[in-house]
Order: structure tokens, then C-alpha cells, then sequence
């Protein structure tokens, strides 16, 4: 049987009838799994997110007036836009042609297994990385005493190499304003190498190739400048403005119920940090904290909160989660906390159970159909090649539920 845009769409129907297989997407990405998915977000227009915030009448001036001058107000609404993340899957031409040729019947269909399954991954792992950032697409920061006028990159904290690939396009945004510096596009600005132990990225430019670059810049991937996932670091920022208008709603009204609460404990030990965010929290929250809900934490920050209690103090445990693969935690004087290498170092997120979710349109990642095919038949290259696409965004439905902590600078 000849192999074209038919046949593979037919081979990938009948492997995949009941759609990808979600598990590659989230497993062993901690985030991920503790967030639940909701895959009612069915239009591109956005989804609204209400949060309770209301104000119950109470009684009047006499008993018989029932009517006072305050109004109970509706809850807010997020209207949440839908996001995009996409990878490109192919075939090599050398499968392509042996299936022509008639060869082995299976060689296809395990190909095609392995790099379905690669482009999942590659997607779960960029949503997981992004689940913490914001819509401007920076992943990390120049070093501020890094030079710029060199082809290697450093980056402010080492560990932040691991967000990149070889390959990756990249673009330098203005942290204060969330816009790219210009050139934005055009010329290619392109990784070649990555090292992750010295922190430093080897690109095809100088960071001041960029109008105005400068020591702290953000980094970002070309194309997803203004266009990337709505993660904590917008739910949950460091400070709202007031002029703030996050999704339609100014948060400065009432920041902890509607953009979380957000706790500088740096200036102290990580143990007794900790302790007061937790006051500050609750203090500012009330009783719709969770406050024995887990802490997700970068290594080196836990590391740095292990030394600094005794061994017998602490404990491993899992959380169950709607995947039934579990998160692993380390227990803590009665906290849970998470290792998650995604989590930026120095900076610590408690997560309430049900507060963040993964709001997807249905069952997603999918193959995105091109004209009604799953796979094209690229003729520059003689590979077949086929899209997976994951759209939705993230969201939380509990704002008041997330604690966002500034922690001491970890030094190992």
C-alpha cells in the first residue's frame, strides 16, 4: 500500500481513536499534575472565571427597615483568553520510503508512536515552564553583570538554562514594559549551544543587536512575545498597580482576594520566612486559606530549607491527583513541599487544592488538522509532517488560594 496523506491519516486515526495520551503531557511535571483540566473552554473568544467577593446585606437603622446604603456586589469575572502552544512532528523520508517500497508494516506506526509521543512531551514540558511565567513570554534574565556585546549569553541564575533547546529563537524584552526590543523579528536569532552547569546560552547575536539592551533584560522565544500562557507570575504578581486591568478587572481593589497574596520573606532565614508568610496569609485571607496546602519550590531552594532543619523532621509523601500518577512531597515541620526544577529559584508558590487549572478546548494536545488532513508531505525535504497544538491557558479560580513567598537567596 502507498503511502501518502491518506493512508497516514488513516494509520494515525486507528492508533489514536481515542486521542493522545495525556499522560505524556504531565508526567513527572509536578505543576502540571496537581492542576486539574478543564476542558470546557470551548471558544476563542475567552472563558469567564468568577471569584466570590460580595457583600451580604445587612439590617437597617430599625428593625422594620430591612434596606441599608451598601450593595451587595456581583462576583468578578476573568474573561481568560485562549493560548496556543505548538510543535511541529515529521517523518523521516527514509521510513517514508521503505513504507512505499513496501517494507515493513509496522516500521510506520512505531516511528509515528515515537514522535507523537515526543511532541507531547515537548509541549508538556513547555506548558509546564510557562505555567509559571506570563503573557510576556520571558523565561529568564540577562545577568546583570554579564557583557553584552558577546555571542554568549549569561544568564541571571544559572539553573534558568534548562527553559532552553538548541535551536530556540530568541528575542529581548524590556522587563518594565513587557514589550520586545526592536528588531523583534526578521533576522534569526538563534541558539546553537546551551550550557546549563556555567548558565550561559551561545546565540547567532550580541544581546546588543537589540535597540537599547541592557544587563536584566528579559528573554524570550520570538514568536511568543505578548502571545504566552497566562501562568502564576500574572495571577500572582508582585505588586498590582492602581491601574492594574488583568483580564478585565483592576485587582488593587482588593489584592488578596483577587491577585493573591504575594510575601517578601528574603530578608530573614528560610525557616522563619516561612512561617511568616504564613501568618501574613492567613492574617490577610482569613479562613478560605489553605494553608496545609503544598508548597511547590525550586531544588535548590529546598536544599537550602532541608539544612537547615534536622533530618528526623523530615518525611516523603504523595498527593493524589486527578492522573493517578501522584506528586511526590517532602514533609516539613507539618508542611508539604514539592520539588519542581520549573519553579524559578528563590521563589516559592503555595497552591490550593482545585485553586489552578489547565482550561483546555476538550481533550488536548490534539492533532490540528490542515485542511482537513492530519499530515502534509513537506516536498523541500521529503518528510511527512503533521501538528500538535494545545489550546487553552491557565487558570485560577482561586486567587486568595495562592501565596507567593520571595525567599532568601539559596547558596549551596
Amino acid at each position: 500500500m502507498s503511502l501518502d496523506t491518506s493512508a497516514a491519516d488513516f494509520a494515525f486515526k486507528l492508533r489514536y481513536a481515542d486521542g493522545l495520551d495525556e499522560e505524556y503531557l504531565v508526567s513527572n511535571k509536578p505543576l502540571m499534575q496537581w492542576m486539574e483540566n478543564d476542558p470546557n473552554f470551548s471558544t476563542h473568544k475567552g472563558i469567564s472565571i468568577p471569584v466570590p467577593y460580595v457583600n451580604p446585606q445587612g439590617i437597617g437603622a430599625t428593625n422594620a427597615d430591612a434596606v441599608t446604603a451598601e450593595v451587595s456586589s456581583q462576583g468578578v469575572s476573568f474573561v481568560v483568553p485562549q493560548r496556543h502552544v505548538t510543535q511541529y512532528g515529521r517523518i523521516q523520508s527514509d521510513v517514508v520510503r521503505n513504507t512505499l517500497n513496501g517494507g515493513d508494516p509496522d516500521q510506520f506506526t512505531n516511528v509515528l508512536e515515537k514522535e507523537v509521543d515526543g511532541c507531547t512531551e515537548s509541549i508538556g514540558s513547555e506548558i509546564h515552564q510557562r505555567s509559571y511565567g506570563d503573557v510576556t513570554g520571558i523565561r529568564s534574565f540577562l545577568s546583570a553583570t554579564g557583557a553584552i556585546n558577546t555571542t554568549t549569553w549569561y544568564l541571571a541564575n544559572a539553573e534558568d538554562a534548562q527553559f532552553y533547546e538548541v535551536g530556540m529563537r530568541l528575542v529581548l524584552v524590556n522587563p518594565s514594559t513587557g514589550a520586545a526590543r526592536s528588531p523583534s523579528g526578521g533576522a534569526a536569532i538563534t541558539i546553537s549551544a546551551v550550557d546549563s552547569l556555567n548558565g550561559t546560552l551561545t546565540v547567532s547575536q550580541n544581546p546588543n543587536y537589540f535597540t537599547s539592551a541592557a544587563a536584566g533584560d528579559g528573554i524570550a522565544r520570538l514568536s511568543m512575545v505578548g502571545k504566552d500562557l497566562d501562568g502564576l507570575n500574572a495571577w500572582c504578581p508582585t505588586a498590582v498597580s492602581g491601574s492594574d486591568s488583568f483580564m478585565g478587572v483592576n485587582r488593587s481593589v482588593y489584592r488578596a482576594r483577587l491577585a493573591g497574596v504575594y510575601v517578601d520573606v528574603s530578608d530573614r532565614p528560610i525557616r522563619q520566612g516561612l512561617i511568616k508568610a504564613h501568618t501574613v496569609a492567613k492574617g490577610q485571607v482569613g479562613t478560605m486559606f489553605k494553608s496545609k496546602s503544598p508548597h511547590f519550590i525550586n531544588p535548590k531552594n529546598l536544599g537550602q530549607l532541608m539544612q537547615s532543619v534536622e533530618a528526623a523532621n523530615i518525611s516523603t509523601g504523595s498527593l493524589p491527583d486527578s492522573y493517578g500518577l501522584g506528586v511526590e512531597t517532602f514533609n516539613i515541620f507539618g508542611h508539604k513541599f514539592v520539588e519542581d526544577s520549573k519553579c524559578p529559584v528563590d521563589t516559592c508558590y503555595l497552591i490550593g487544592s482545585g485553586s489552578v487549572k489547565r482550561a483546555t478546548c476538550g481533550k488536548q494536545p490534539q492533532i490540528d488538522d490542515q485542511d482537513g488532513k492530519t499530515f502534509f508531505f513537506n516536498r523541500q525535504n521529503g518528510y511527512l509532517e503533521f501538528v500538535i497544538q494545545h489550546d487553552g491557558n491557565i487558570v485560577v479560580e482561586e486567587p486568595y488560594n495562592i501565596m507567593r513567598m520571595k525567599l532568601p537567596t539559596a547558596a549551596l
